[in-house]
């Protein structure tokens, strides 16, 4: 595995656990703080950042793999 598959990976899986973290204390916010609505609005953006990134990564991944499957 070359250092790039590596660094996808732990790339990829800190995204995931970044973006569970901001969906469980979105959740928390907005059982126990209904009020606070600026965390909840924080978190949630660190939420469609995350998506985002990981689109991004998806549509990257795609096109090399199909540069590669060309060749």
């Amino acid at each position: 595995m070359d250092i790039i598959n590596l660094l996808v990976v732990i790339v990829v899986s800190c995204l995931w656990v970044l973006f569970f973290y901001s969906i469980i204390r979105w959740g928390i916010t907005f059982v126990l703080d209904r009020s606070n609505t600026d965390k909840r609005k924080k978190y949630a953006r660190l939420c469609l950042i995350c998506i985002l990134i990981m689109g991004f990564l998806m549509l990257i991944s795609l096109a090399i793999n199909i540069k590669r499957n060309m060749m």
